[in-house]
């Protein structure tokens, strides 16, 4: 599925291209490279996995797990 443009903020575009490079982040991880409190990042990636059309989603435990990308999100991330 090929992401709408305006469907995602300058955030969320920013946390899929860290998810799309190193799918096996931690939150701890992510919300550091991103600059954020890990609350913070929690809601995005809550926004990302519980829209009508997910773009996310974990696959496996906690301490093993991965993040999986839904979308297409080849060609130019803003």
């Amino acid at each position: 599925m090929q992401p709408n443009p305006t469907q995602y903020s300058e955030v969320e575009w920013n946390l899929l291209k860290i998810l799309k490079d190193n799918p096996k982040l931690s939150q701890s991880e992510m919300a550091e490279r991103m600059g954020m409190k890990i609350n913070r990042l929690k809601y995005y990636l809550n926004e990302l996995r519980k829209a009508p059309n997910p773009a996310i989603r974990h696959i496996g435990t906690t301490r093993d797990g991965y993040w999986e990308i839904l979308v297409d999100i080849k060609g130019e991330i803003r």
